[in-house]
């Protein structure tokens, strides 16, 4: 008689997080929580499972996430009921697409206080990021200045992160930040408002995609916000970006960006009348890739190879359309 046997896969599991009534020896049910979404995602879960974090006031958690998942199963963090996406359109009418942002903004989602990713095959989906003490100090962030904490930072030698639908705000810090090694990084529909002094979106790695997300009221020196941000240092050398991108062959597309405060003076006051600045590309050549974009878009000394289309970056009543524009 020949025996046959079958091999089956063995199932995602999703593990439940609350942070008021969990507990890290229990099973990970909904009836049955774990309580820190960090036991969650390095301990308790694996390859193509994910945790959900049910409860949506206790803001508590620094991440370090280290485990990573395998192509096609990724370790997933996200909200338990998450609410839907919003669609908006281009209010200048510019672009000819519709972003879909996060519904995080104005619908409860589960809150850390950032992260830091240094595992591949990761996605952080439909989370609430944010530091309103502006004096924390996240041990895992290699950031270089004290009490500057990004919401999202991934670091070598993450590849095939996903940053989907979060709500990155209020932040002594840059809100989502690619660094050195990290590659092939997704980062779009994404609500990225009030940080400072980096950027909203920092790319310093390569193959990375920055897509769809709404980035707004960047500022130098977020003290002038008054309290709780009184702590926030000014960093040397950073000024109020919406995005920066360090690395090579790396993509903005159809992002919207717009109510950049002044990075000269600290001010909250907008900028009046008009745009200014470029953005260049500082490689060998020196090339500029377009010019005039406004003020707070550029890009690092090791930037080559990156493109950018259908963005809109609007500072004031004008806008600098960024269209099929593609440095190489």
């Amino acid at each position: 008689m020949l025996l046959v046997f079958a091999a089956s896969a063995q199932a995602a599991t999703t593990y439940y997080v609350n942070r008021d009534t969990g507990n890290d020896a229990n099973a990970g049910t909904l009836g049955s929580p774990l309580q820190h979404a960090q036991y969650c995602m390095v301990t308790k879960a694996s390859a193509g499972d994910t945790c959900k974090i049910v409860d949506t006031t206790n803001r508590t958690e620094d991440l370090n996430l280290t485990k990573s998942g395998t192509a096609g199963n990724p370790i997933t963090l996200t909200t338990y009921n998450a609410p839907a996406d919003v669609a908006q359109t281009d209010p200048l009418a510019l672009l000819s697409l519709t972003q879909t942002i996060t519904g995080c903004q104005s619908s409860a989602c589960g809150k850390i206080l950032s992260a830091y990713v240094t595992s591949s095959y990761v996605t952080i989906d439909h989370i609430d990021v944010s530091n309103q003490e502006a004096n924390a100090s996240n041990p895992y962030q290699n950031t270089s200045a004290t009490n500057v904490v990004n919401g999202i930072q991934v670091d070598t030698p993450a590849s095939n992160v996903i940053l989907q639908s979060n709500y990155v705000h209020e932040l002594c810090g840059g809100a989502i930040v690619y660094l050195h090694g990290a590659t092939n990084g997704t980062v779009q529909n994404n609500y990225l408002w009030k940080y400072g002094p980096y950027a909203g979106v920092i790319l310093n790695g390569h193959n990375n995609l920055a897509q769809y997300n709404d980035l707004s009221e960047a500022v130098n020196h977020p003290a002038y916000w008054g309290a709780p941000y009184t702590s926030c240092p000014t960093v040397s050398g950073e000024d109020s970006d919406f995005f920066r991108v360090e690395g090579y062959s790396n993509t903005f597309h159809g992002n919207y960006m717009h109510d950049l405060y002044d990075a000269s003076n600290g001010s909250t006051t907008l900028p009046n009348n008009g745009c200014n600045g470029s953005l260049t590309q500082t490689t060998t050549d020196s090339r500029t890739i377009a010019n005039p974009y406004c003020t707070g878009s550029g890009t690092g000394t090791n930037a080559n190879n990156f493109s950018a289309h259908h963005d809109c970056i609007q500072t004031c009543a004008s806008c600098g359309l960024i269209t099929d524009v593609t440095a190489l």
